[in-house]
């Protein structure tokens, strides 16, 4: 309208002062100017407005992140002088740090996690109802299961309740027989590692992005190249003009040593992460969407040999997969319709025999 509003000004310029062919143009050009400008300007500010929203949302996560933290600290302090003055009271030595306290009750190399009659709605859901509803699951230490169903059937949704990223709204979780406090979600954070579909490679360094820490210690530095040599990512940092000490960048204007890796690569690097973190509970959700079939089963197997003896929960939607776990969840509508082996729910009619088929006929 703007734009409409001036050419018609410049038609009546042009008309009342008999303006020539050059002078036409040069209006022409001034109102083109103009306009492309005060667009870029607009189009500048919606989209600083736009990106101000997200950093919004993570600045509010990382100070309830904090807050949550700072006063799970404070509590678990309390409690261990308040368990120190009563062992001293009966006279008891006290022998335990709050550190030495945790890592007792942490999980060791690997660990179980059961939910029972677990539900979840999301916030804004309104009437939809439940996302999860009743959900009823064992994973056992050291066990490797795969969770499977169509897209929006709950599986994401269902790993991130399990995770404590998402409160449960009825029910209850337990990491190795003990239940897990959703107010306090600071054990299972040193409880899991995970790998989501939407992960982000980060524009700092490499070896940062493996270990999420600025640091320049040798130990870290050893075992990032340790995860890194796991996933056959060496041969690629070698060709690398600073090896583990490049910038990953998106793209490069003065010539400087930042590397854009491929869609394979960066997963494998995010794969890394997890490797590298070490938890008792690996989780991937996801991470192979971009590669074939074989591709994805070969690292599948590569990654369920170098876990060992760690408990693995993965969703994928190639079924494929499903063959060396001990355990396949079946999701559908938000409610687990199958539990079994691969070889004995393709011999069961249901979801997963269902998929299973569609599945298989694409490749005959």
């Amino acid at each position: 309208m703007l734009s409409g509003a001036i050419y018609l000004c410049v038609t009546l310029k042009c008309v009342t002062d008999h303006l020539g062919i050059g002078g036409i143009l040069k209006y022409i050009g001034i109102v083109h100017q103009f306009s492309d400008s005060l667009s870029a300007l607009l189009n500048g500010v919606l989209d600083l407005r736009f990106k101000t929203g997200f950093l919004e949302n993570y600045l509010n996560f990382a100070d309830q992140f904090t807050k949550e933290m700072a006063g799970e600290t404070a509590r678990a302090a309390a409690e261990e002088t308040a368990r120190g003055t009563a062992r001293a009271a009966a006279g008891e030595t006290v022998r335990e740090t709050a550190g030495e306290a945790h890592r007792k009750e942490s999980p060791g190399k690997n660990a179980s996690i059961r939910l029972e009659n677990v539900s979840y709605s999301f916030p804004d859901a309104g009437n939809c109802g439940f996302s999860l509803k009743n959900i009823c699951l064992e994973v056992e230490a050291g066990s490797k299961v795969a969770i499977v169903g169509e897209n929006g059937s709950g599986k994401t949704t269902l790993i991130k309740v399990m995770t404590g990223l998402y409160p449960v709204s009825s029910g209850k979780i337990y990491l190795d027989g003990e239940e897990v406090c959703t107010d306090c979600p600071d054990r299972s954070i040193t409880v899991f590692s995970a790998i989501f579909q939407d992960y982000n490679i980060i524009p700092v360094s490499l070896l940062e992005n493996v270990t999420f820490d600025r640091g320049e210690e040798k130990e870290a530095l050893s075992k990032a190249q340790t995860c890194i040599a796991q996933m056959g990512l060496s041969s690629r940092v070698a060709g690398m003009k600073d090896g583990m000490h490049t910038i990953l960048k998106w793209n490069s204007q003065d010539g400087s040593a930042v590397q854009k890796m491929s869609g394979g690569e960066e997963q494998k690097l995010a794969l890394a992460r997890v490797l590298y973190r070490d938890a008792p509970i690996f989780i991937l959700d996801e991470p192979s969407a971009s590669m074939d079939p074989r591709a994805e089963e070969k690292l599948f197997r590569d990654f369920y040999r170098l876990t060992g003896e760690k408990t693995t929960i993965f969703i994928s939607h190639r079924l494929s997969s499903c063959r060396i776990c001990d355990k396949v969840i079946v999701v559908d509508n938000g409610e687990i319709v199958q539990t079994g082996r691969h070889d004995e729910l393709c011999r069961i009619p249901g979801k997963y025999k269902q998929m299973w088929d569609v599945q298989a006929s694409q490749y005959q």
